[in-house]
């Protein structure tokens, strides 16, 4: 599998594969992508650690917090550059929709989202530590 760098030559997914070739003299097989807007750049590198790493849910959520962000962001260019409304991720109210695309992207309910982003806000750092090591479930600690 290629290791996949933009056209800077920085290293976007395959850090590991890069440190292995290394350390074994072997010259890797690079994949150069290029993106359209620097979000969308920020986007695929949280979104291949989510997919690349074995972690808990509640791990994969901290992860994809960026993700809430760069969708927001992504959904203010895409109005501001006149896309029609269903299109758009909406950033208030009842529209938005963010944690939804989110939660979907990293296979958890939207519910579940909203809980733990709960949590994080509120739970002791112990609490934290034992949701994020699976001895306790999100859900029990939002309760």
């Amino acid at each position: 599998m290629p290791i996949t760098v933009n056209p800077e030559g920085f290293i976007l997914d395959g850090h590991n594969r890069s440190d292995i070739c290394i350390e074994l003299g072997v010259e890797p097989k690079y994949e150069v992508k290029t993106f359209e807007d620097p979000l969308l750049e920020k986007k695929f590198v949280t979104e291949s650690n989510l997919t690349r790493r074995h972690l808990t849910t509640f791990q994969r959520i901290e992860m994809a917090l960026p993700l809430i962000e760069i969708e927001r962001n992504l959904a203010r260019k895409r109005k501001q550059a006149g896309k029609p409304l269903k299109d758009l991720v909406q950033n208030s109210g009842q529209g938005d929709r963010t944690l939804e695309i989110v939660a979907d992207r990293i296979g958890v309910s939207d519910e579940l989202l909203r809980q733990a982003l709960y949590v994080m806000k509120h739970a002791s750092e112990e609490d934290l530590a034992k949701i994020r090591s699976g001895e306790r479930a999100i859900s029990s600690l939002y309760k």
